[in-house]
């Protein structure tokens, strides 16, 4: 088995490899806040298979209503607020043509799941991550994730605190650090590694 990203990119070549490193966002009208446009978030050279360049393309399923989506800096981002759930679809594309494309297999990951304080007493609120269709999932043996199947799919729900200070900023370079928490919660280590999960998804 390949290891959590990022220790060891290289040990499944046959997989398609694609990042938000070099991509840019063409359309961001996710939820179709704008009527004039298709309702979608869409990504560009994101990677390529046989000579064709793709697109990656989000579409909501459910009502989204967020303000925070497309880039951060390696990392692609869609934002939600305390409360709101969405669900997403992801398809790649062709660029050229807008069809379709089957990719054989890939590696999609996400990371940063954690909790954050809200003010006053409302406690905690967690991100919980609810995915299907993958073939298997790699985390760390000791992790910072409770996950259990919800019918056909896999939630992954986060148990840590975090903050801004404790975000990755490079999907390649995860790690420990040392993190200041305000309200009186003190400098932890946090080890970004435990709230990351890499999924291998294949026709």
């Amino acid at each position: 088995l390949c290891p959590p990203p990022p220790q060891n990119p290289e040990c499944q070549p046959s997989i398609f490899k694609f990042d938000f490193h070099e991509a840019t966002v063409v359309r961001n009208n996710l939820g179709g806040k704008l009527s004039t446009e298709p309702a979608e978030l869409r990504y560009t050279d994101i990677g390529s298979l046989n000579g064709v360049q793709l697109d990656l393309v989000v579409e909501a399923k459910s009502a989204y209503t967020g303000k925070t989506e497309g880039l951060l800096g390696q990392f692609g981002i869609i934002g939600l607020s305390a409360g709101e759930s969405v669900d997403l679809q992801f398809t790649f594309q062709d660029h050229a043509t807008g069809e379709p494309v089957t990719i054989p297999q890939f590696e999609f990951s996400f990371f940063d799941i954690d909790q954050h304080m809200m003010p006053g007493r409302e406690g905690r609120r967690g991100e919980i991550l609810t995915v299907g269709g993958f073939d298997s999932y790699l985390v760390e043996e000791e992790n910072d994730i409770k996950i259990k199947k919800v019918g056909d799919k896999t939630q992954f729900e986060s148990t840590a605190l975090g903050e801004g200070c404790d975000n990755p900023q490079d999907p390649m370079k995860l790690g420990k650090i040392q993190c200041d928490y305000p309200g009186g919660w003190g400098t932890k280590t946090v080890d970004q590694r435990k709230r990351s999960v890499m999924f291998i998804f294949s026709e």
